[in-house]
């Protein structure tokens, strides 16, 4: 080793004095004056440290303990020479627990004498200890401690008790026995001796060399073992409005506490699809859901800057470049909590700008090896130091509303090979000194988002190890945030088995997760286990997201939805269409090559015309080549097959990213809300039920008894969508849809005005095959960035019976408010619309075309 912990140079020198300790309750106090002797401005850092006492008991249940280890440090103001300073650091009595793995299982206070000693690095206090314990160099030390620097408490008794609980009240025990090599069931035929402080000569590390063939081991290690059934368990809700307050939206839930039971009414909005493409589908977002109107949300990589180099035009950010910071290790160095807490906040700052809400970081690793492949990304080989400055890092980034994933949780000490290498530890290292580095930072700074690692704790992976994400970390430490994978490309961590273990296990994002149905928990789509697992870790995300930056400019009226632009279309259909032209190409060039060798071959040299074609050879010739007329038609014929090849492929490029109207089936226990909740017995069957949305504007209905000259117009150009300009333009406006059975839905309507529309002040009524329907009194339409944009707001509950229906909208005579479109939403059929026409075709107000539509609509009614 060349330097101790804690060790450092400063270009000027310092005094210390004046040391001391208080205990109040517990809580200790210590102080220390400070004092620049040099010649130059400068800042030091007070470090504490704490020895605990090694007893009996230790040593018959291997509880290990460090000589010292610190617990609390500082940082100076700025000295000038000549100026003091005394510094106040607060330590709890937190520190002074140790973690019995064998015994008790728990965390103990034992009796003993405790020191808790002020130096300059950690050898430094060691030596001020041994010093106030009457050693010297005589004593064989490297040179003589200050005993002034050491204070003394002494614990008459054992408390086995004070510490068996955690700060949530929950009771703390064994999480990690499976990677325990000498209590691993896998390993009961191969055991290892720990380094021990009792025994250092005999118990020093050696080469180990473990072999999976113990059979429990071999089945361990198999990516996936099945889920163990909640019996209590019931299918969730889906898609349906069960708010006393109507329909919810993120932004409406911003204010609410995590156990609010309107979370329960927001989730039962959501479809099985949504809630699975949010947890299963990560690949640097989390994505929106539009039923709820949650924004999505971009995420990088970290933990010293955005690593990105997306385009800023692309995410609607102010930053087109890379950005960093110093690295954890560099943060670290400075023992200046509130220089990392201003860091990270710039660096939240610079995501805002960047518009990206998750950062992949930042990391608490322990440098337990120089050849860590992480180190650069971690602080320290201490924990108590890297949870100091995790903790303050957090509290930074999330003052802006950014979201953390401090990573990697835990045990990864490798890079190479990283991805499900098996980790083997026993419960006291583990927690003392790896998940120590991340905890304050949950239980303090409170941080959203932690990364499991790729590693297998013991045989399993980190990121369905139920004891670290539940037991540990939401139970024990209170976390309340989302969980999500390191980059999910390894099998084990993506097939549908696994997914399910942890996802109950307490996993709730795959980061780079995929489409494919069966990884997105298809085949649990009707596991009421599986189900409400995954509608926790959507509630875990959603709660994050609704606490973030990315509901900036985002208010329970706005409505988040999923579009395809035109030039994405485009663009596939471009590419569709270069493919079969291409093919096309290579069928034509070919078909020539035929031809040409069957012209070739077909041609016959005529003896008798030797002489004449040795007159000829002397001039220039030619390849043979078809015929003109053969040769106009191959052009023809090749321009035909490009052409269909472009349209072709543009129509399938249309196609391909047309919005999938044909929503997943429901949970078995789904009914819509406006006919209440009913569970079927286990001896009928349930319908699977599909849900589909519509989009109806306006000026593409039927419209009847038009009174304007012209109802229908661009509005005053400020906008490239039609809409019926004044609605009391006419009589009323229908439209018929075929429905092939009995099916209910949700309507909601669009008035454009240049101001709140209260509806009900301008719809008289809403009739479905003659029947007015209850609209809603509360529904208003709100304005967006101009007068000729409103938001769609649900009105009412309709049912479609099988057959024709006919909707029917009739204003009131003096309303003067825009209609721009009205949308039928989680129909419980596959519409048919019938007697479409387009908005030209009512640019007139003749009677004759109006009596003759109203007739049809008439008929089309009477029919159903």
């Amino acid at each position: 080793m060349a330097f101790p912990f804690g060790y450092g140079l400063s270009y000027t020198q310092f005094e210390y004095t004046d040391y001391n300790v208080t205990k109040n309750g517990d809580k200790y106090r210590a102080s220390l004056k400070v004092t620049n002797t040099g010649d130059v401005a400068g800042k030091d850092v007070v470090q504490i440290y704490l020895q605990k006492p090694y007893t009996e008991y230790d040593k018959q249940n291997k509880i290990e303990k460090a000589s010292v280890e610190l617990v609390g440090y500082a940082k100076t103001d700025l000295l000038a020479p000549g100026k003091s300073q005394t510094v106040v650091i607060d330590i709890d009595e937190y520190e002074f627990k140790s973690y019995d793995s064998y015994n008790k299982k728990t965390y103990i206070l034992e009796k003993g004498d405790y020191y808790l000693s002020f130096g300059k690095n950690a050898h430094d206090a060691l030596n001020n200890i041994l010093a106030q314990k009457g050693k010297s160099a005589s004593s064989g030390m490297d040179y003589d401690g200050n005993k002034n620097f050491a204070k003394k408490f002494n614990y008459k008794d054992d408390d086995f008790v004070k510490y068996s609980k955690s700060k949530t009240n929950v009771q703390v025990t064994n999480q990690f026995d499976n990677a325990d090599l000498n209590l691993y069931e896998g390993t009961s035929d191969q055991k290892i001796t720990y380094l021990s402080r009792n025994d250092w000569k005999n118990t020093y590390p050696k080469k180990v060399e473990l072999n999976a063939l113990n059979a429990t081991m071999v089945k361990d290690m198999q990516y996936t073992h099945g889920i163990e059934i909640d019996e209590s368990a019931k299918m969730p809700k889906y898609r349906s409005v069960t708010s006393p307050i109507g329909e919810l939206t993120l932004a409406s839930m911003m204010d609410k506490e995590f156990d609010d039971p309107l979370w329960e009414d927001l989730l039962n909005q959501m479809s099985f699809k949504e809630t699975t493409q949010l947890c299963g589908v990560g690949s640097h977002i989390i994505n929106g859901v539009t039923s709820i109107s949650s924004p999505s949300v971009l995420a990088h990589d970290g933990p010293a800057g955005v690593k990105t180099d997306t385009p800023k035009s692309t995410r609607n950010g102010d930053v087109d470049t890379f950005m960093a910071f110093p690295s954890g290790i560099n943060l670290a160095s400075t023992w200046n909590n509130e220089l990392v807490k201003k860091v990270c906040n710039a660096f939240s700052l610079e995501m805002m700008h960047a518009n990206v809400g998750e950062i992949y970081g930042t990391g608490a690793g322990i440098h337990r090896s120089t050849y860590g492949g992480r180190n650069w990304e971690y602080f320290s080989e201490d924990s108590f130091l890297s949870g100091r400055i995790l903790n303050y890092e957090v509290q930074g980034l999330q003052e802006n509303g950014a979201i953390v994933n401090i990573k990697h949780l835990v045990l990864n000490d490798q890079e190479i090979y990283r991805c499900g290498g098996t980790t083997w530890a026993n419960e006291q290292s583990i927690r003392e000194i790896y998940l120590k580095a991340f905890e304050e930072a949950v239980t303090d700074g409170k941080a959203n988002g932690v990364m499991s690692s790729l590693n297998r704790i013991g045989c399993i992976w980190a990121g369905k190890h139920k004891g670290l994400l539940t037991n540990v970390l939401r139970n024990e430490w209170g976390f309340v945030g989302l969980v999500e994978t390191d980059s999910a490309t390894g099998t084990y961590m993506r097939e549908g088995g696994t997914r399910a273990e942890a996802i109950i296990a307490g996993n709730d994002l795959w980061l780079r997760g995929s489409n494919n149905i069966q990884e997105l928990w298809g085949d649990y789509r009707n596991n009421p286990t599986v189900c409400q697992a995954l509608r926790k870790s959507a509630k875990n995300i959603l709660y994050v997201v609704a606490h973030s930056m990315a509901m900036n400019g985002i208010d329970s009226s706005t409505k988040i939805i999923k579009i395809t632009p035109w030039y994405f279309n485009a663009m596939l259909g471009a590419e569709i269409a270069v493919g079969v032209i291409t093919g096309a190409c290579i069928t034509l060039l070919v078909l020539s090559y035929i031809f040409t060798m069957k012209k070739k071959g077909n041609k016959k040299m005529d003896q008798k015309d030797n002489k004449e074609i040795e007159e000829t050879s002397s001039e220039t010739k030619k390849k043979p080549s078809l015929p003109k007329k053969k040769k106009q038609q191959l052009i023809i014929f090749g321009s035909v097959v490009v052409a269909l090849s472009a349209c072709i492929g543009i129509v399938a490029g249309v196609l391909a990213n047309k919005k999938d109207d044909t929503p997943e089936p429901s949970g078995s226990n789904d009914v819509p809300a406006a006919s209440g909740n009913v569970t079927p017995t286990s001896s009928e069957p349930v319908e699977d039920i599909q849900y589909f949305d519509y989009i109806i504007e306006a000026e593409h209905m039927n419209i009847i008894n038009p009174t304007a000259a012209k109802i229908t117009q661009k509005a005053h150009q400020c906008s490239n969508d039609n809409m019926i300009d004044h609605i009391n333009g006419a009589e009323s406006y229908r439209i018929d849809f075929y429905s092939p059975k009995n099916a209910p839905g949700e309507l909601n309507i669009s008035l454009p005005s240049n101001a709140d529309v209260v509806v009900k002040d301008n719809i008289k009524e809403i009739k479905i095959n003659g029947k007015a329907v209850s609209i809603d009194q509360e529904a208003t339409c709100k304005v967006l960035t101009n007068w000729y944009k409103a938001t769609s707001e649900h009105i009412a509950t309709v049912n479609f019976t099988k057959g024709i229906n006919v909707i029917e909208i009739v204003p009131f005579a003096e309303s003067v408010v825009n209609f721009d479109y009205f949308e039928l939403l989680d129909v419980q059929a596959e519409l048919r619309e019938v007697n479409k026409y387009e908005a030209e075709d009512y640019f007139t107000t003749s009677e004759e075309f109006a009596e003759s539509t109203y007739a049809r609509e008439c008929g089309a009614a009477s029919n159903g």
